[in-house]
């Protein structure tokens, strides 16, 4: 019987829960080369095709279900090829962007200016215009759980704030910093660098 000598790409953690299966990371090589660009495996390829999904289909908001359905498959279909990896990433993105949609859809008449806009110090993942006309981004974790006081995503988030700020000047109202993973720790970090719960601090 031949034994199957590949490296899978979790291994077995323990917390006050018990035990659970943690996917590893190929930021540092720890992730085996047949995962390696697999979004099933690799959460920096699933991180990159959830952003490019949410992009695609903010740019058309409000959308309905079949161009939800039609933009998830083109994804899919480029991405993986056995048939049961679809089915997973399929579903993975559907969610994706309903969470989007359900949790953190733009202010009503608000307006798509762009995706990966670049300004000093970083590049904003959406940017937006309100109906009042100021200007808003959205920096989207579709990962990690995002806890309110998460340094490097709130780093990164001001980081972009002080880029914005020079680009944009007082038009600039602020970032919602958006977690995925859990909806109620999302954060609005405002124009002069307050960071407030994101449904305290909404643009309008």
């Amino acid at each position: 019987m031949h034994k199957d000598t590949r490296v899978l790409p979790f291994r077995m953690a323990a917390d006050g829960a018990g035990p659970r299966q943690e996917f590893l990371s190929n930021a540092d090589g720890e992730l085996p080369e047949f995962a390696v660009g697999n979004p099933l495996y690799d959460r920096k390829a699933l991180g990159r095709l959830e952003h490019a999904l949410v992009a695609t289909l903010a740019a058309r908001f409000p959308v309905d279900d079949e161009t939800v359905d039609q933009t998830v498959e083109a994804l899919v279909r480029a991405s993986v090829q056995a048939p049961v990896h679809r089915i997973g990433l399929r579903a993975r993105l559907r969610s994706t962007w309903w969470r989007y949609a359900d949790a953190f859809p733009p202010s009503s008449g608000s307006r798509f200016l762009g995706s990966e806009v670049a300004v000093p110090g970083g590049r904003l993942d959406l940017l937006w215009r309100s109906p009042s006309g100021l200007l808003f981004a959205d920096e989207n974790k579709t990962g990690a759980l995002l806890y309110p006081l998460d340094r490097p995503a709130v780093g990164q988030a001001r980081r972009q704030l002080q880029g914005a700020l020079v680009t944009y000047g007082a038009e600039f109202a602020g970032i919602r910093i958006l977690s995925f993973a859990a909806p109620w720790e999302s954060l609005f970090l405002d124009a002069v660098g307050v960071l407030t719960p994101l449904n305290e601090g909404s643009v309008r």
